[in-house]
């Protein structure tokens, strides 16, 4: 008889242990699902803010670009006004990524080569893209270059200034120093 109650005794033990942890299994897995919930709203979030930060550095750049192409007079104050918000919201809103494109492109401006400021603009965009969602490898700085100007034989005598003539050592190019 007492074999009989210790058989008995270690199934309902052998039962409880297997419904606490198929209860510890459940909890684990709505447990995760609530956390990865949670990161992405935290993700989304991050992204809108981000969006509207890529949003002023684009308009920033375009303005840019669009008074220099139509030759009118830069309205200094105003740029390095807008300029100074868009490092403030880059520090706190932009990935590392984005932020070390901009400290290159704002050190190199410097130098005063409107071509190397040109390309360090292009590859934050591109970069911008990237972080924004667009993984796909077929939009390049060429590709914005030729957005931006119209006229074929101007867009490939800028390409060419710009070291972008060749794809194929343009491809390998970014394979080897991006």
């Amino acid at each position: 008889m007492s074999i009989e109650v210790n058989n008995d005794l270690l199934i309902a033990i052998i039962g409880v242990l297997s419904a606490l942890i198929v209860a510890m299994i459940t909890f684990m897995g709505v447990w995760y699902q609530l956390k990865k919930t949670e990161v992405n709203a935290l993700k989304a979030k991050l992204r809108d803010k981000q969006e509207v930060v890529y949003d002023k550095i684009y308009s920033y750049i375009f303005d840019l670009l669009n008074d220099t192409i139509n030759k009118k007079i830069l309205d200094k104050t105003t740029y390095i006004s807008r300029y100074m918000e868009i490092k403030k919201l880059l520090l706190f809103h932009a990935s590392d990524k984005a932020v070390l494109q901009f400290a290159k492109l704002n050190i190199d401006t410097e130098m005063n080569n409107p071509i190397v400021t040109l390309r360090n603009y292009f590859k934050l965009m591109i970069l911008i893209r990237k972080e924004i969602g667009y993984q796909g490898k077929k939009v390049n700085e060429k590709t914005i270059l030729q957005i931006l100007i119209a006229n074929k034989e101007e867009c490939e005598s800028l390409c060419k200034q710009l070291g972008y003539e060749n794809p194929l050592l343009y491809f390998i190019r970014n394979r080897i120093f991006h």
